[in-house]
């Protein structure tokens, strides 16, 4: 699948993984390494010129970055409205995001996390 390009929407997306760059003093190439990309698309990624095809890149960048929870449950908002505009709202992302914190763990969590962000789930009667 290749990168999805949506400049306009993207920038929420750009300025938090740009900002968690920034953070790690690392250049792109350093990062890119770590998470399976080469240096100029992530380079791509964090100016908002394209977006990471697959959240799971997004949550190996943020764990490079050393990213918190609440930093990584952003990302996954940033993520999920930028790559499938309107049919996410943002409130009941938001709650489905406070259900997997509150109550999920380990493989669940893991489980719950993937299937959001492959579209499976969009509200809580499907968790």
């Amino acid at each position: 699948m290749t990168d999805v390009v949506r400049t306009q929407q993207a920038t929420p997306l750009a300025q938090r993984m740009h900002a968690l760059k920034v953070r790690t003093n690392r250049s792109y190439e350093a990062l890119a390494n770590r998470i399976g990309v080469s240096g100029s698309t992530l380079h791509r990624y964090c100016r908002g010129e394209t977006v990471p095809p697959r959240f799971e890149l997004i949550a190996r960048f943020a764990a490079v970055c050393g990213a918190d929870q609440d930093e990584s449950e952003e990302l996954l908002r940033c993520w999920v409205l930028t790559t499938h505009p309107g049919s996410a709202d943002t409130g009941r992302l938001r709650t489905l995001l406070q259900f997997l914190r509150r109550r999920a763990t380990g493989a669940l969590r893991r489980e719950l996390l993937s299937a959001l962000c492959h579209g499976q789930v969009s509200d809580l009667a499907s968790v």
